[in-house]
């Protein structure tokens, strides 16, 4: 396995850095005359909202369903940058891409927690390769897309190394899996917020039995409402950590 057959996109360029790729990105949007960009309320990442402010973009919220997009509401002649995983949680709503062409939307797909489990369909995908990523290298990213980009890379890693996560892929997510049902076992399925089989992380109500578990077996967990993940009461457990 390696990256190119992850993200099946001609040109893969290692960055530095996975916000860096989501720069790049953007600003190749930009470079192509693009002035509208579409964000999801929830979900996304941080620095999404960032650099589009940054390159004074036209921002417009898309309201979701934890994170999951009704990609009909998409405006025509924009961008759309979302995340192909949700909170770690659950797959991404999919869309048309011929009729995407035909409304001239650009798609700008974040596979950081979806890489190895399907290809995103997305002109443009961006990465992390953080430390508690899926590609858990520890740093760098990659932006891929089937448009030449002319972006230099600046990827400060090895590329031996990285090629090993890469290929590691596959064996780290049956592990998460695993990690995950057993969590799942243990708490009850019953106080699983939209299960999705193909999802890492998992969100649960706010109870305190399932805060002790977390602590009582060392396991991370974030609090929310949360921009990153959903806007409404529960915990996140973090099984991508692991």
């Amino acid at each position: 396995m390696n990256l190119k057959e992850l993200t099946n996109k001609k040109n893969n360029y290692l960055v530095r850095r996975g916000n860096k790729a989501i720069l790049q990105a953007l600003r190749f949007a930009k470079l192509k005359g693009y002035s509208r960009l579409y964000l999801a309320n929830e979900g996304s990442w941080v620095t999404y909202g960032q650099y589009g402010k940054k390159l004074k973009f036209n921002i417009r919220t898309l309201k979701t369903n934890k994170g999951i997009i009704n990609f009909g509401d998409v405006g025509e002649n924009s961008v759309v940058l979302f995340n192909d995983m949700p909170s770690y949680a659950f797959l991404q709503n999919e869309f048309n891409t011929e009729l995407f062409k035909k409304r001239k939307i650009l798609t700008i797909g974040d596979i950081t927690g979806s890489i190895g489990t399907r290809i995103c369909k997305a002109d443009i995908l961006v990465c992390s390769f953080g430390k508690h990523k899926i590609v858990n290298l520890g740093l760098g990213g990659v932006i891929a897309s089937d448009f030449d980009m002319n972006i230099e890379e600046d990827f400060e890693g090895s590329t031996e190394e990285l090629n090993k996560k890469i290929e590691n892929v596959p064996s780290r997510l049956k592990f998460l899996r695993e990690k995950r049902e057993k969590i799942i076992q243990d708490i009850g399925k019953e106080n699983i917020i939209k299960y999705d089989k193909k999802g890492i992380n998992l969100l649960t109500p706010k109870e305190d039995f399932i805060f002790k578990y977390c602590e009582d077996n060392n396991i991370l967990y974030k609090i929310c409402p949360m921009n990153i993940k959903i806007l409404e009461d529960a915990i996140s457990i973090e099984v991508q950590t692991f």
